[in-house]
C-alpha cells in the first residue's frame, strides 16, 4: 500500500493558485443573486404584458356588438362571390321503395317468374367471396331455376336511402372481390374470383364479378357471374350460373346479361337525379 506522504509533493511543477478570501466569495455570490432576481422580475413583467395584450387585441372593435375576431380598420371589406352547390338529389327527394310493376323480369330467363321484396342474402350473389347487400330500404328479387342445377338466374333491384349509400355499397362489393384470395376446394380444384371493368350496361357505373372453379389441369368450370350497375340510389344485379367457365364463356355471358337487361336498366331512371 503506498505511503500517504507520497502526495505531499503532488503539486510540484504546477502554477501557484491563491484561494480567494471568504469575504470576496460572499460578495460575488450576492452580486450573482441580485442579477438573477432582476432578470426574473423583468421576465414576469413581460409575461404579464403579453397576457394582457392578447385579449385586448382579440376584443378590439368599434363599440357594442364587436365580435371576437381582431379588428383591422385599415383593410377594406371584401365581398366573397356566391358559390353554388351542384344538385345531388332529386327535387322531391330520392325514391326509396320499389313498385310491384317494375319490369324486373323483362328479358329474364323466366319472364313470368314471381318477384319478392325479400332479399335474404343469397351467398352466391353477387359472386360469393362474402359479398352481400346491406342497408337498403327496399328490394325486388326474381329467381329462375332450370331443369338441372347447372342453370340458374337471379335478378335483384336494391334501393338505398340516397345515391351516396348505393355508391358505397358497390364500392364495398368491388373491394371484397379484389381482396378475395383463391380458396382450395377438393383435391385438384380451387375457387377463384375475378372483376371485370365497365361492361357497358348503360347505368351510371357498372362492372361484373365472377366466381368459378379452376382445376389443376387449367380447366375452368362452374361459372357464377353477376353484372352489377347503379343509377342514382338503385343497384341492379343480373346473376347467372352455368357449368362451363373460362374467359370466352365469361365474355359471352356478360354480353348476354347486358343485352337482356335493357328494359329494367331503362326503368332505373325512376331512381336517378333527373327522373324519367
Amino acid at each position: 500500500m503506498p505511503d500517504l506522504h507520497d502526495l505531499d509533493h503532488f503539486d510540484q511543477g504546477l502554477p501557484r493558485m491563491d484561494t480567494l478570501p471568504a469575504s470576496e466569495i460572499r460578495r460575488r455570490g450576492d452580486r450573482l443573486r441580485r442579477r438573477r432576481t432582476a432578470l426574473a422580475t423583468a421576465g414576469g413583467v413581460l409575461a404579464a404584458a403579453v397576457a394582457i395584450g392578447t385579449p385586448v387585441l382579440a376584443l378590439a372593435g368599434d363599440g357594442p356588438g364587436r365580435g371576437t375576431e381582431p379588428s383591422f380598420a385599415t383593410q377594406p371589406a371584401t365581398t366573397q362571390p356566391a358559390t353554388t352547390t351542384p344538385r345531388t338529389e332529386p327535387a322531391g327527394g330520392w325514391t326509396t321503395t320499389v313498385r310491384d310493376d317494375f319490369p324486373l323480369t323483362a328479358g329474364f330467363a323466366d319472364e313470368q317468374a314471381r318477384t319478392s321484396h325479400s332479399l335474404d342474402g343469397d351467398p352466391a350473389v353477387p359472386a360469393g367471396c362474402q359479398t352481400s347487400f346491406d342497408g337498403y330500404t327496399d328490394s325486388l328479387v326474381a329467381t329462375y331455376q332450370g331443369t338441372d342445377s347447372e342453370d340458374r338466374g337471379v335478378r335483384i333491384l336494391a334501393v338505398y336511402p340516397d345515391a351516396a349509400a348505393a355508391e358505397n355499397q358497390l364500392a364495398a362489393v368491388r373491394s371484397a372481390v379484389e381482396a378475395c384470395e383463391p380458396r382450395k376446394l377438393n383435391q385438384g380444384t380451387t375457387m377463384v374470383h375475378g372483376l371485370v371493368g365497365d361492361v357497358g350496361l348503360g347505368t351510371e357505373e357498372a362492372f361484373a364479378v365472377t366466381e368459378q372453379v379452376q382445376h389443376d389441369d387449367g380447366l375452368l368450370s362452374d361459372l357464377s357471374i353477376s353484372v352489377i350497375g347503379r343509377t342514382g340510389n338503385a343497384v341492379y344485379v343480373d346473376y347467372s350460373f352455368g357449368s362451363a367457365g373460362g374467359d370466352q364463356v365469361s365474355t359471352a355471358e356478360i354480353a348476354r346479361l347486358v343485352a337482356t337487361s335493357a328494359e329494367p336498366v331503362a326503368a332505373l331512371c325512376t331512381f336517378s337525379v333527373d327522373g324519367c
